[in-house]
């Protein structure tokens, strides 16, 4: 029963799991230093997750594994977890000087759980969202960012004052309506980027504007919020939006998408590998194993792949927070 939540994780990746089984020393914080479970990102999402939810994820999943690229992963359950035991996830020493993690990405936002929402993510006008993270324990790891400079990467982010933006349109079909992608000149860290068409084809997506700039600073904390990403305007919508934004809060650094991610859509793809250069601070050769570069990743992105069986090349594990483990 302990790996059963992984086992519902990657099942629908279509390939057996067998061909990747979780290493039991990595589900236990101590044993997390090990060289098989060392990893310069951490992925965080809810131990239960619908159709929706785990699609972003898997798109997630399915990149690292293609360029080689390990990672361990948070799985918080509804019920919450200590502030001790993120703090041993974070760092491998008790005096909390020596970080673990280079970059923590959320595939799902804000680690949140609903009432009000069927398996396939559909939710009710009244479904109530809460995260499953106590605003002390996000302080934690936006302190973490600060302390270490490392990143934060929010994916199917919400426009909110957690990113000072707002929605750009109260009513509108943010499934439906197909818009093109366009890069910020400051942010554009890809340049082999401007080769692929992005677009929001079956995803997800929510217009954003970036909150006034004495809001943000005054009210919200922010040393600046800078568009990245941008959707054009489209048949329906005649303003150009902001599709993703980088923050600066109390001199932590993180990026919000918003957008969902999806192993089906190429798009998807091509943004994993944007926020991977965007969270590393450097290009996929660089941090990947098999030193693929930037083009050769967005070439092997260009077209839905079929999950590989060999998921021996990559270090994602689950780490299964158990209390009496940490005393």
């Amino acid at each position: 029963m302990l790996f059963k939540n992984v086992f519902k994780t990657f099942a629908l990746l279509g390939a057996p799991l067998l061909a990747y089984a979780v290493d039991e020393n990595c589900a236990n914080p101590d044993k997390i230093d090990t060289d098989k479970c060392r990893a310069d990102i951490l992925i965080v999402t809810t131990q239960e997750r619908n159709q929706r939810q785990n699609a972003g994820l898997e798109s997630i999943v399915t990149t690292l594994e293609r360029f080689s690229i390990p990672a361990n992963q948070l799985s918080v359950p509804q019920m919450g977890i200590k502030d001790d035991e993120i703090y041993r996830i974070l760092y491998s020493d008790a005096a909390r000087t020596s970080p673990r993690y280079k970059a923590i990405v959320f595939p799902n936002g804000r680690v949140s759980y609903a009432n009000g929402c069927d398996d396939n993510g559909n939710c009710s006008a009244d479904a109530m969202w809460k995260s499953a993270l106590s605003w002390e324990q996000w302080n934690i790891i936006t302190q973490y960012s600060a302390n270490t400079n490392s990143r934060i990467v929010y994916l199917n982010e919400y426009p909110s004052n957690n990113t000072g933006t707002e929605l750009a349109y109260e009513n509108f079909n943010n499934y439906a309506e197909n818009q093109k992608y366009s890069i910020d000149q400051e942010f554009d860290i890809v340049p082999e980027l401007s080769q692929v068409e992005l677009n929001t084809f079956e995803t997800w997506h929510y217009p954003a504007k970036i909150s006034p700039e004495d809001k943000n600073r005054l009210e919200h904390g922010f040393e600046y919020v800078k568009p990245m990403l941008y959707f054009e305007p489209s048949a329906n919508v005649p303003d150009r939006t902001v599709a993703a934004v980088e923050c600066s809060n109390q001199n932590a650094l993180y990026a919000g998408f918003f957008t969902s991610f999806g192993q089906w859509s190429t798009t998807a793809a091509a943004l994993n590998i944007y926020w991977l250069n965007w969270a590393l601070d450097t290009d996929i050769e660089k941090i990947s194993e098999q030193h693929i570069s930037n083009t050769d990743a967005l070439n092997m992105s260009a077209a839905p792949k079929a999950v590989k069986l060999a998921f021996s090349s990559i270090a994602i594990s689950t780490i299964i927070v158990i209390i009496a483990a940490l005393f």
